[in-house]
């Protein structure tokens, strides 16, 4: 199984930076409003600055604004700006303020700080490691859809990390997380098919999962389907 980072990637992406290019009007409507102290407008900038999305990328400027975003409650700006503490990214590597920040976003329901706050537990990464803690945040995260947690918390169950072993439990976390395209989740839920580990053995279902998930690039998931399913 691979080996998953805290931080795969930026989730919360504003809709202007996902555009291929931002208009100066755009860029300087969201600067006034961010320096007027609209904390929305503030986070979009933080977002544009670490995305580069419109302007020059630049980590340190969008710690700036996800911390003036943060500091009015904005829930994005804490998670990323206790992201970018986590990783030392645009800031010093600070775990203590990258708890605080990430747990405050938490507390206001982003799930993404939840999902976070599971991984950090699991693995120790900066904290003692809690699986307690972990089972508690993934839990969180997953009831309200998050595929991230649902997959790890899968995963907890199959491995019997801090929880009972259940593979029953687990195939039934993947499968919420496989149903949302989660590509890791498509993977382990058809060799838990294939094998008939908290699902009923059938191969060709195994096969059906295993593909989607090589179709997004998974790399055991290719080397799965063309061992055991290409014909």
């Amino acid at each position: 199984m691979r080996k998953y980072t805290v931080f795969l990637c930026c989730i919360f992406l504003l809709t202007l930076a996902q555009a291929g290019s931002v208009q100066a009007s755009d860029i300087a409507e969201i600067q006034k409003l961010a320096e007027q102290g609209d904390a929305r407008a503030q986070y979009d900038l933080g977002q544009m600055y670490r995305l580069g999305r419109g302007v020059t990328k630049d980590e340190a400027k969008a710690a700036h604004w996800y911390k003036k975003a943060a500091e009015q409650g904005q829930d994005g700006a804490q998670y990323q700006l206790g992201a970018m503490y986590h990783q030392g990214e645009g800031v010093p590597q600070d775990y203590a303020k990258a708890m605080q920040w990430i747990q405050k976003a938490a507390e206001q329901g982003n799930a993404n700080a939840k999902g976070t706050l599971g991984r950090i537990y699991e693995t120790g990464d900066g904290v003692p490691q809690d699986y307690a803690k972990a089972e508690q945040w993934y839990r969180k995260a997953a009831d309200k859809g998050h595929s991230f947690s649902q997959f790890n918390l899968g995963c907890m169950y199959y491995r019997g990390d801090g929880v009972p072993q259940d593979d029953f439990e687990a195939a039934k976390l993947f499968q919420k997380a496989a149903n949302q395209g989660y590509a890791d989740a498509q993977f382990l839920l058809g060799i838990c098919h294939m094998l008939g580990k908290g699902v009923i053995r059938d191969e060709q279902k195994a096969c059906g999962l295993i593909r989607d998930a090589a179709e997004q690039g998974h790399r055991e998931a290719i080397e799965a389907y063309n061992k055991n399913c290409a014909r």
